[in-house]
């Protein structure tokens, strides 16, 4: 991907991303990149204003803070980039995608920094809060980017379908030291407070951040069926690094978030209180070598994630469930040139997983998973001009009961066609286990049921081909991207409640297509444009007494689209405005054999930001969030009946309308 292209969300993630006089400065934080890997065919970035600025060191001073998105949700910034969605219930301001292109396992499996991916079972924000995934507690100032990789997911991430969630934290500095705090109230209720502090001092360098947001909301929620009040979050991310030697470097990374909020529902027999308690944690060391020909790395992770519902008239638990996760790598990387022409680089690694779940909610459940694997990818190119890139990926899961062995691999080709452009083509497979399901067949009770084998690992297989042409018009550049794909997942978990403890599978299909142009007119102003059309459906299943074949196997828009731009007219100033549609979501099921649909509405939500430089050490700046003021943005469910008649839903509208924003950045 060109650099044009990456920058082309710079001036909108500023928002979660505030920039400052010292952008420059900052910039060099990201110094001693990691080693370099053999890239994916098809990632998209979002890039921060930060780093997109250090390339245009005249203007380097001119990146004001701008906030076009709340700037906790992370995630939320992601949904701009077609073939990223939610799903019915992941439409508000707390809720992130849970699906890239029409994925059909539940969750998305992230990773930071370049560490091994991180599959904990995912947590929705389906009774409010933010939710508790790692992208998502990690401060806003702390990142430099975010991206949303699709290609060879099963070769280079592993346990991973539909796509992958990368975030870039900050580096410390420890010849550019700087700090800066930053806070803002809403109109929603929330305050949020933000502070960070790069530096260091020889060999080492550090970097910390924190964040906490405290929302009051009163009855701004009131259309939810399960209104909330009230949300407590606190985390922080330190990394500390030592160069023993130019090219080598020991780094230890720790990020850490607790949530708290309270909300009730009302049922038949009155009111209940809950509060809903999350905790995340995850710790990575590593050793990075890159000296010489051949460059490596060794180093281990570790997860502790815990979830607990409380219900606060009964003081019981409603849902109690602590996760843990360790996972130690090695990986090693080599370049080789042929000749004039020819380039090879390519790279190998190995992974032993453990992994443990557990329900302590009445009587305990414990699931303990792990997983050895060993990938090795390959990218051979030709003039810069033709490109073959190729992996392979094996691996041993052990899901809880016996042992499966999947295979991944990949297989692409690219081909640049001069000023005409790139087109690219690529068949690549994958592989999950979704834990998730463990729990919600039947509480766990039914896994647990004999024969007792446990859930398969899902399978995926995906086709892609795509073009890419880069332009110039009225004397700006940018480019567009289209991208056509088709992925079969099978052995996808069927609910179905036999009672006998053996599962049963579903087949799906998922077809799409993605658009995305980016342009800078001028280097005051850029501006992107996102289009995304994706469709599933269930093919085929093992159970029986399956009717849905044929019917949507997840319920997510079709069509999304994205437009924003960036624009600083004066150094002082800086602009941003994004749009965002929603084609609406469709459920659709049988009824005692009588087919019904749901349907979500459509919507389009947009977001505005201005900030001003003050002095050359004080930013300020407004946030409008639902500009349009629609208070339901769309989310109402309509059910055909049977006989004809419809009847609504309100229980998902969620977000309150038009929300303000005033915050200030001191830097020092």
């Amino acid at each position: 991907m060109n650099r044009s292209s990456s920058s082309l969300l710079a001036g909108f993630l500023a928002l979660a991303l505030p920039a400052s006089g010292l952008i420059a400065a900052a910039a060099t934080t990201t110094a001693a990149a990691p080693a370099p890997e053999v890239h994916e065919l098809n990632t998209v970035e979002v890039v921060s204003l930060r780093d997109a600025l250090a390339l245009a060191p005249a203007a380097s001073l001119a990146g004001d803070a701008v906030e076009a998105l709340a700037p906790v949700n992370n995630n939320a910034l992601l949904r701009l980039i077609p073939g990223v969605s939610g799903g019915l219930a992941n439409k508000d301001r707390f809720g992130g995608p849970v699906s890239v292109r029409g994925g059909m396992t539940w969750g998305i499996v992230e990773t930071v920094d370049g560490y091994p991916t991180i599959d904990v079972v995912p947590v929705a924000a389906e009774d409010g809060g933010y939710t508790a995934n790692l992208s998502t507690i990690i401060p806003s100032i702390a990142l430099t980017s975010m991206s949303v990789a699709t290609e060879g997911l099963g070769v280079n991430y592993g346990q991973a379908t539909g796509g992958v969630i990368r975030s870039q934290v900050k580096r410390g500095n420890p010849a550019n030291p700087y700090s800066a705090v930053q806070a803002e109230y809403n109109t929603v209720g929330e305050v949020v407070a933000m502070a960070e502090a790069s530096g260091g001092r020889g060999n080492v360098d550090a970097y910390a951040a924190a964040q906490t947001v405290q929302g009051d909301y009163g009855d701004e929620y009131a259309t939810t069926s399960r209104p909330l009040e009230e949300t407590e979050l606190y985390s922080a991310l330190m990394k500390l690094g030592y160069t023993v030697a130019p090219g080598r470097r020991l780094e230890l990374l720790a990020i850490a978030g607790t949530e708290d909020h309270q909300y009730y529902q009302l049922t038949a027999s009155g009111r209940v209180d809950y509060t809903t308690e999350k905790e995340n944690l995850f710790v990575g060391a590593r050793y990075d070598h890159a000296v010489g020909p051949v460059r490596w790395d060794v180093g281990a992770t570790f997860n502790d994630f815990h979830e607990n519902r409380i219900n606060e008239n009964t003081g019981l638990s409603a849902r109690n469930r602590p996760q843990e996760a360790f996972k130690a790598f090695a990986n090693a990387s080599h370049d080789l040139d042929f000749g004039q022409a020819w380039h090879w680089s390519a790279s190998h690694g190995v992974e032993v997983t453990d992994d443990h779940f557990r329900d302590i909610t009445t009587t305990e459940k414990r699931f303990d998973f792990s997983e050895q694997a060993a990938f090795t990818r390959h990218r051979l190119s030709w003039n810069k001009t033709l490109t073959f890139t190729a992996g392979l990926r094996a691996a041993k899961v052990d899901n809880g009961f016996r042992n499966h062995h999947p295979v991944a691999h990949n297989l692409g080709a690219s081909y640049q066609l001069g000023q005409a452009g790139t087109v690219h083509a690529s068949h690549s497979t994958g592989y999950r286990l979704n834990k998730a399901f463990y729990l919600f067949w039947g509480g766990g009770a039914n896994i647990l049921r004999a024969p007792a084998t446990g859930i398969d690992p899902s399978e995926s297989e995906t086709w892609e081909v795509g073009y890419t042409r880069p332009f110039s018009f009225a004397g700006g550049a940018g480019s567009v991207r289209a991208t056509y794909f088709e992925t079969t997942e099978s052995r996808l978990f069927n609910f179905a409640d036999t009672g006998t403890g053996t599962p049963y599978y579903d087949e799906g299909l998922a077809q799409g297509v993605e658009v995305w142009l980016d342009w800078n007119p001028s280097e005051r102003l850029q501006l992107f444009a996102g289009y995304g059309h994706v469709s599933n459906e269930r093919d085929s299943s093992s159970n029986p007494a399956a009717n849905n074949l044929g019917l949507r196997f997840s319920p997510l828009p079709e069509d999304t689209a994205s437009l924003g731009l960036s624009w600083r007219p004066t150094p002082a100033w800086e602009v941003s405005l994004a749009g965002l549609y929603d084609a609406g979501s469709v459920r659709e099921f049988y009824d005692n054999g009588v087919r019904e649909t749901e349907q979500f509405g459509d919507f389009t939500k947009v977001d505005a930001a201005i900030a001003r430089r003050i002095t050359p050490s004080l930013v300020g700046y407004l946030r409008v969030e639902n500009l349009l003021d629609e208070r339901d943005l769309g989310y109402t469910a309509v059910r055909e009946e049977s006989d004809g008649t419809t009847t609504a839903n309100n229980a998902s509208q969620r977000d309150p309308g038009i929300l303000f924003s005033f915050g200030a950045r001191w830097e020092f």
